[in-house]
């Protein structure tokens, strides 16, 4: 009798271990249905955890001082199969300009002329969960002026807003602000500036130094605005 109990519940615990192997096999291949594996996800399907941190990054290939057509080229860079010229055009006396061109030599943009700037200086910010590039560009003479962002997304490149911000050193003197720049995008596809906490940022327009952490700008309404830093 006590053989037949113990035989009993073998084949009642091999029945129920059966039954979960089923559920479990059914379950799984539910999701896989579900997500459909056999579709790659695409950068633009993906989720993005925001916020999402640009670093600078360098140019696939730059070429300095030569000509093309009417343009006396001070720099070329290439950069994921888009072209950015830096440089005047004859017979214009607004000074530097900055023209972008895609691989099919399509122009993309064309920048007024930079007056009285010795030089326009582009810098390439981007991030690996985006395909978007930020350019910060900075202007200046002896010292730096500032700086305008840009955006390059989707074949379009466009002007964000220009920062008339400097870093300064321990002794007042200007230095250039891209060493102590941070970029980062928000929800709602927003580029937002700030700086390294502890710099020191002159701000020309409303004359007065204040620190990094105290200072920050961000894209809406197709402009670039100075936002409350508790935001």
């Amino acid at each position: 009798m006590r053989v037949l109990l113990y035989f009993l519940v073998f084949i009642l615990c091999f029945s129920c271990k059966k039954n979960v192997s089923k559920a479990e096999i059914t379950k799984k291949v539910s999701i896989v249905e579900k997500n459909d594996l056999s579709q790659p996800v695409k950068k633009d399907d993906a989720i993005k955890e925001y916020p999402i941190e640009y670093v600078k990054i360098k140019p696939d290939s730059i070429k300095n001082d030569f000509r093309i057509d009417s343009i006396r080229v001070d720099q070329s860079i290439w950069i994921d199969s888009v072209q950015f010229i830096v440089g005047t055009i004859d017979d214009n006396k607004n000074g530097i300009h900055l023209l972008v061109l895609n691989k099919e030599n399509k122009l993309l943009y064309r920048s007024k002329g930079q007056q009285d700037s010795w030089y326009y200086r582009l810098n390439f910010f981007t991030s690996k969960e985006t395909d978007k590039i930020i350019t910060v560009n900075e202007t200046g003479a002896e010292e730096s002026w500032g700086v305008d962002i840009y955006e390059y997304s989707g074949g379009i490149y466009k002007e964000l807003g220009s920062l008339d911000v400097m870093a300064l050193n321990e002794y007042g003197e200007s230095l250039s602000i891209i060493q102590y720049i941070k970029i980062k995008e928000i929800k709602n596809n927003s580029i937002e500036v700030s700086f390294k906490d502890d710099v020191k940022v002159y701000e020309d327009e409303a004359e007065k130094t204040t620190l990094g952490k105290d200072l920050k700008y961000r894209y809406e309404d197709k402009k670039l605005i100075k936002i409350d830093v508790q935001n």
